[in-house]
């Protein structure tokens, strides 16, 4: 699952058969950014750190791939690590990678980058992405900033 050129999952995997055959590499930033809780629990209970060590990993190569403004794509290449959707917002493919940097800090915070992750994350949405009280999607290389 996690065996690609970045460490991004595919979007789409059978548990009993594996990636089904011409799956596409892309993802949402939403579905390879939301797997550490469930993995690192995981890790956890099994004893075996490589589920928790794999989700990190996706979600910290997820991460790097921001922006200037800190703003994220929607869909990216999990082979190549270039986003294919620059759309980035709040809504839909987005909201729970948000969402799981901050629950992954209150769960375990010994992993102590994901707070100054969702920290750099959470700004540039919200000095990037807000239009008053609105947060409309933007695009992740101009934020607001290109907004007519």
């Amino acid at each position: 699952v996690f065996d690609t050129k970045t460490g991004i999952p595919y979007g789409t995997v059978n548990l009993l058969r594996g990636i089904p055959e011409g799956e596409t590499s892309i993802a949402s930033l939403a579905g390879g950014g939301t797997l550490t809780l469930e993995m690192e629990l995981l890790s956890r209970l099994t004893g075996n750190p490589k589920f928790g060590r794999a989700a990190k990993l996706s979600t910290r190569a997820l991460w790097i791939k921001n922006s200037r403004l800190n703003l994220y794509g929607k869909h990216i290449c999990t082979n190549r690590g270039a986003w294919t959707e620059s759309l980035s917002g709040i809504g839909s493919n987005s909201d729970s990678f948000l969402e799981y940097l901050i629950k992954h800090h209150v769960l375990f915070p010994e992993d102590t980058d994901f707070w100054p992750m969702m920290y750099s994350a959470y700004g540039g949405v919200y000095n990037h992405s807000r239009l008053g009280e609105w947060y409309p999607d933007v695009d992740m290389n101009v934020g607001t900033n290109g907004a007519g």
